[in-house]
């Protein structure tokens, strides 16, 4: 007795230790990832700013490479030549039929029309590139940026203390500056002062910008001091010439030629970096990247479309803190107390990130809300139905009904009988892929039951190795039918010939998601809902989570680096060849772009995070650790992805975007589906997988297990009461998610007010300039103007005093008399102004006040429809939920039929009975009466 007891302290103390060991090791696994994070967050920091680069050339904002080595085949020189459709332009480059169209004739009918644009360009010589190959540097002039930047409505920052002076005599330049002798006088402005002057004016955080306006140029920062191109930053530069470029179309179909040529493999353009504008850029963000001013400053260097990338990856790992801190917390506990099971922490947790989720989302919007407003594209959705289309954009030229301008024109009816089409095809290849991977993921838990079976005698290490066949297959396999399937979609979205660049990548998005998300998520349902192993679940979704992300990232670090460094080499050996060994091989900023890959879309660096939200959120209760892997990952991404864009990569085009686009609402979907997916996995768990969990007959007594559902005792229960139960907690969670997203505004107050304040001015202006220009209607001419009853009014004064003063010189008592009653008269006549006044204002609010309401009155409706879409949404899963119920209780009636037959032979007027039953408890009655004792009853309310 003594030796057992010893032996069971003994083990105790065993056991103890290693849940120490376990914990210690847990967190010295914690300490070590941050350590390695800090080192990598350094290291990225260093490197961005300690590269050596040569200064920019500030009078270069963009490079265009014509390839005159390609050689053009005969389709494309006559589907060119129709293209164009300028026989006046072509015949003066010496081109009179298709035949005789080159290159290099192409080269010099683009570069007059560049010209023609008042667009600046210079031959740059340069031995990095191929043989035949042009490089031309553009620039826009001064005056050319002026011009653009009204057009373009280019906001730039107003100065409040600006000098003004008396305008009665002297001349203006051609920027409106006052030059007169008299000496300017100083004054100070407020913000108000300002906005009231200018319509466009908007103030925001201490920072009053405006519309830049050649007429008011004098009141805009630095302006004065500068008047030349460093006024405009370099972004704003590049964006007036890629706008003139773009603007250059083929005569024929008025489609934009140089991005034609781009396509067929002749040409290319893109900006250049700014290494000075870069290097801060690198700083800020590398220190803070959710900060305004960083993300401020990547939106003046990439565009928004970049900066709402990066404000809502750093938005999302700031919010991916709390649930990182209770997730690690919860792994420890879990592994110290519970081991490999569930619990009711584990449960309440998995809520937890549901209800989160939504939360996050609905502040993002606000966060939307006002990076929007800061950035200025806060109108840019409302400009998409009259923006220039995409250049790959077909159709039929027709008059616009908003512009009044020529415009391509593609009936929407057409592309939705396209969707007919493409639709079902992306369909059916994504069910091929998903039945492949089932297929791939059941041969592989089948050859491991041959394995274990040593069926193999002669060669035996193939019964180790046999179940990896297939995870080896499908791993080759998966890329390319990624590669296949990607090029599908993009073929079938250009097919669909979507209008603007938005609507294109909306669509792009919705068919490679699709994808994308069965070859992440697949196999982790197969193991959640079909092997119902929690253990294997928990390793695979580890190491899905942490693999994919060092890969990916390794991948898009390493493949653009490697090919820089590698197309340096290739240069240097062949200058080399050239002028010696021994020759000093030095490259330009220029020459460096040139080597650099060029930028690929967001949607490679959107797919990423979505993906690692689906981990965090759709299995939040197998694997609490994955919130910290997240946020650890998301630090370095921010800085890696900054790293690449700054370092390897050519500077991408500045576009405008007014929020994440469509990336929002997978988001939304994905937090709904992570609801659904927490309860069903919890429900197959505890109903199939759990050790301890019997099926317990229903013709037992209920009143037994009355208090189980006080105590969180889930494991005794009945079937249908855990159902019930979590039927009940998944209503009630989306319920919460429901009202969330009602309660929470989408815009915050002041963003709403300072709106409504820039609506009310603009509206006002809109006013006196009508009022200033009436229009010569006689239903106008008898209204009660206001000037014009102010000016019939002063010249009845003047005549009346004109007439007094006379009096007044005729007789001393008349005219004190007349005096009072002028006095009296003109006090009469001022407050009958003021009222007229009062009157016209209150008359104006009344007007503001109805456009208020029918503002509110839409956005109501907007809100009740997406409340109606999304209780749609909810009856729909609802009615799919119930009948999975209905076709599972039909399997298990099948699978009860063997005993009710064992019933029917053993007494058959209890069979009799039973068949004419109603519910269980009849039936439990009705058994208990004959005194006879059968083993199962189907467990279903009607037999």
């Amino acid at each position: 007795k003594r030796r057992k007891a010893r032996h069971e302290n003994h083990q105790t103390h065993l056991i103890k230790m290693s849940d120490s060991k376990r914990m210690a090791t847990n967190i010295m696994a914690l300490f070590s990832i941050i350590f390695f994070w800090g080192f990598l967050r350094r290291l990225f920091s260093i490197i961005s700013l300690k590269k050596r680069e040569e200064e920019s050339d500030p009078n270069v904002d963009y490079v265009m490479l014509w390839k005159e080595k390609k050689e053009l085949t005969p389709a494309q020189k006559y589907r060119l030549y129709d293209l164009l459709g300028d026989e006046r332009r072509l015949n003066e480059v010496g081109v009179r039929n298709p035949d005789e169209l080159t290159v290099a004739k192409m080269r010099e009918y683009s570069m007059k029309r560049v010209a023609v644009r008042g667009i600046k360009f210079s031959r740059f010589e340069t031995k990095v590139v191929e043989d035949n190959t042009f490089v031309y540097a553009l620039k826009a002039p001064f005056k050319l940026l002026c011009q653009q930047a009204e057009k373009l409505e280019i906001r730039k920052e107003l100065v409040l203390n600006h000098f003004t002076s008396l305008r009665s005599s002297g001349t203006y330049n051609s920027f409106k500056a006052t030059l007169t002798d008299t000496k300017p006088q100083k004054i100070t402005t407020t913000p108000s002062d300002v906005t009231d002057n200018l319509p466009t004016a908007r103030t925001w955080k201490d920072r009053t910008t405006a519309v830049f306006s050649v007429a008011s140029a004098d009141q805009f920062k630095s302006f004065n001091s500068l008047k030349n191109r460093s006024f405009f930053t370099s972004q704003e530069r590049q964006i007036v010439v890629e706008t003139l470029l773009l603007s250059i179309k083929s005569v024929s179909d008025k489609r934009c030629l140089l991005s034609l040529l781009e396509s067929e493999g002749i040409l290319e353009f893109f900006p250049i970096h700014d290494n000075e504008d870069k290097r801060t850029v690198a700083k800020q963000v590398n220190e803070k990247p959710n900060a305004d001013k960083s993300l401020w400053s990547v939106a003046q260097y990439f565009g928004t479309e970049v900066a709402f990338y990066f404000g809502w990856i750093s938005f999302y790992s700031s919010w991916l803190v709390i649930p990182a801190i209770l997730g690690f917390v919860l792994h420890l506990y879990n592994n110290y107390f519970v081991g490999e099971g569930l619990d009711t922490l584990t449960v309440l947790y998995s809520i937890g990130i549901a209800v989160w989720s939504t939360v996050y989302l609905e502040f993002w919007k606000r966060r939307t809300s006002t990076l929007s407003f800061e950035w200025n594209t806060d109108h840019l959705q409302e400009q998409e139905i009259w923006a220039e289309p995409r250049p790959q954009f077909k159709g039929q030229v027709r008059v616009s009904p908003i512009t009044d301008k020529p415009e391509l024109y593609y009936p929407a009816n057409s592309r939705r009988l396209k969707y007919l089409v493409t639709y079902p095809i992306i369909f059916v290849c994504l069910l091929a892929s998903a039945a492949f991977m089932v297929t791939c993921l059941s041969l592989s838990d089948y050859l491991e039951g041959v394995g274990k079976k040593k069926y193999f005698s002669t060669f035996t290490f193939l019964n180790d190795y046999l179940s990896l066949l297939p995870t080896i297959a499908y791993s080759i396999l998966v890329p390319v039918l990624n590669v296949a399937y990607t090029y599908l979609a993009n073929y079938l979205n250009d097919w669909e010939n979507h209008r603007t660049t938005a609507a294109h990548e909306n669509a792009q998005i919705f068919k490679l998601v699709l994808f994308w998300f069965i070859n992440s998520y697949l196999s982790l349902f197969y193991i959640a809902f079909v092997q119902l192993d929690l253990a294997r679940l928990r390793s695979q979704l580890a190491s899905l989570l942490v693999t994919s992300q060092v890969l990916w990232n390794a991948q898009e670090i390493l493949t653009p680096y490697i090919q820089e460094k590698y197309t340096i080499w290739t240069n240097v050996q062949a200058t080399k060849k050239v002028e010696g060994e021994e020759a000093d091989i030095h490259f330009n900023a220029i020459e460096k772009e040139l080597q650099m890959s060029p930028s690929g879309p967001m949607f490679d660096e959107y797919i990423k995070i979505v993906i690692q939200f689906g981990y965090v959120t759709l299995f939040g209760c197998v694997w609490p650790m994955a919130a910290l892997m997240a946020l650890l990952n998301n630090q370095i991404e921010i800085r890696s992805d900054l790293w690449k864009l700054t370092t390897v990569l050519r500077r991408p085009p500045a576009k405008k975007a007014s929020d994440i686009g469509s990336w929002y609402y997978v988001l939304e979907f994905m937090s709904l589906a992570a609801v659904i997916t927490n309860f069903a996995f919890l429900g197959a768990y505890m109903l199939f997988s759990h050790p301890a969990d019997k099926i317990t007959n229903l013709t037992s007594n209920y009143h037994q297990y009355g208090l189980a559902l006080w105590t969180w005792d889930f494991v005794n229960l009945p079937i249908i009461t855990k159902l019930v139960l979590l039927l009940i907690g998944e209503h009630i969670v989306v319920g919460i998610k429901v009202i969330l997203a009602a309660v929470i505004p989408d815009v915050p107050g002041d963003i709403e007010k300072l709106k409504a304040r820039e609506y009310y001015r603009q509206h006002m202006m809109l006013l006196e300039v009508n009022a200033e220009d009436p229009t010569p209607n006689s239903s106008l001419e008898d209204s009660d103007d206001e000037e014009t009853e102010v000016k019939q009014k002063e010249l009845k004064d003047s005549k009346d005093h004109k007439q007094k003063e006379t009096e007044k010189s005729k007789s001393p008592k008349l005219a004190k008399r007349n005096d009072a009653d002028s006095e009296r008269e003109v006090e009469n006549q001022r407050k009958q102004v003021l009222l007229d006044r009062q009157m016209e204002e209150e008359r104006i609010e009344q007007e503001r006040r109805r456009e208020s309401e029918k503002i509110e009155a839409l956005r109501y409706e907007r809100i009740e429809q997406e409340r109606r879409r999304e209780s749609e949404k909810i009856e729909a899963l609802r009615y799919e939920r119930k009948v999975e119920e209905m076709k599972k209780q039909r399997e298990m009636h099948l699978d009860r039929e063997p005993e009710i037959v064992f019933v029917e032979r053993q007494a058959p007027e209890v069979y009799q009975q039973v068949s004419n039953a109603k519910t269980a408890s009849e039936i439990v009655a009705e058994r208990l009466a004959k005194g006879v004792v059968v083993d199962s009853i189907p467990p279903i309310g009607k037999v």
